[in-house]
């Protein structure tokens, strides 16, 4: 193999590596996307919750 044609080949080589490890993070991002996405909803709900709570304790004073 030339070196050119070696030269060529790692290229290529290279840009697999590099395309599957964006593949790789782009998973592991997506992940964490949700995972944050169901925190923010419980959050919401919590502060739902503590907002009822709050209008049912004033209602009995």
């Amino acid at each position: 193999m030339g070196s050119i044609e070696r030269s060529s080949h790692d290229q290529v080589t290279w840009n697999e590596t590099v395309r599957n490890d964006l593949v790789d993070i782009l998973g592991r991002l997506a992940i964490v996307e949700t995972e944050v996405q169901k925190v923010n909803r419980q959050g919401t709900n919590k502060s739902t919750e503590a907002q009822k709570t709050g209008r049912s304790l004033r209602r009995r004073q």
